[in-house]
């Protein structure tokens, strides 16, 4: 774990943290957190994180297990537990907690959160996000943000993408100006926040091919064709919502399945 930068005005007390490189493939973060520790700070503190340095220095995902499959952490476990022990007793102190992620998925506005609190409610709120998926603790409990009193994960879309750089970085900004942290006023965007609840997983064959039909987001109906082996089709037994569906973003699932509720 690297701490980049803690920035403060203890004027009000407010502590956002910024974390960045959780898997170490992922790097539209640190080029964010570069650009945030450029800002000057008004009121409270922002302090940004590489999680995962050793990682991004070899170019991969992790080193020994999957860091955001591995909290609370243990400080004598895994590369990865390690960090995640000693990251997560660090982000208790933190009010809000914002973890950057890329995806080689469809998906280009996506946040992601284990709860839904007011402070985390009040905190999408501030910059409208255009979709939300709120994970099942079976799923969501060895995260990062779960462990958070107020995390919400990022998905913006492909890692090389100006467009997710662009956007996680406005909204971001939007968050911190609505905190009064700092002194720039971004207009936040018009749009209507969706709110998922992710149900579970769904299993994938070995060698399956996912319809290319299909579209994250877009309701698939019971019997529409989900995937496809040389041997057999996978055909839907209920209808549900795909989340972070594609090719390549899971070895052994699909992706999550989940219903669409009011926000």
């Amino acid at each position: 774990m690297q701490k980049l930068r803690q920035k403060e005005n203890k004027i009000n007390n407010i502590k956002v943290a910024v974390v960045a490189c959780v898997h170490g493939d992922e790097l539209v973060g640190k080029k964010i957190i570069r650009e945030l520790n450029k800002l000057t700070i008004k009121n409270g503190i922002l302090k940004t994180f590489i999680a995962n340095p050793e990682a991004v220095k070899k170019k991969k995902r992790c080193i020994d297990t999957d860091l955001n499959r591995s909290f609370p952490g243990n400080k004598n476990g895994t590369h990865e537990e390690k960090i995640a022990y000693k990251l997560n007793k660090e982000l208790q102190d933190f009010n809000y907690v914002i973890d950057i992620h890329s995806t080689t998925t469809d998906v280009e506005s996506l946040v992601i959160i284990t709860k839904l609190n007011k402070e985390i409610r009040s905190l999408i709120n501030a910059f409208n996000s255009k979709r939300v998926a709120l994970m099942p603790k079976n799923i969501a409990q060895k995260a990062m943000i779960y462990y958070c009193n107020a995390g919400i994960s990022f998905e913006y879309g492909n890692d090389k993408s100006n467009d997710a750089y662009k956007n996680a970085l406005n909204d971001i900004k939007i968050i911190l100006s609505n905190l009064n942290l700092i002194e720039e006023k971004i207009k936040k965007p018009k749009q209507k926040t969706e709110l998922y609840k992710v149900i579970d997983t769904l299993d994938k064959p070995k060698g399956c091919k996912v319809n290319k039909e299909l579209k994250n987001f877009k309701e698939i109906k019971k019997g529409d064709l989900i995937g496809e082996t040389t041997t057999k089709k996978i055909i839907a037994k209920r209808s549900f919502y795909p989340i972070l569906f594609s090719e390549k973003a899971y070895e052994k699932i699909f992706g999550f399945r989940a219903r669409k509720l009011k926000w």
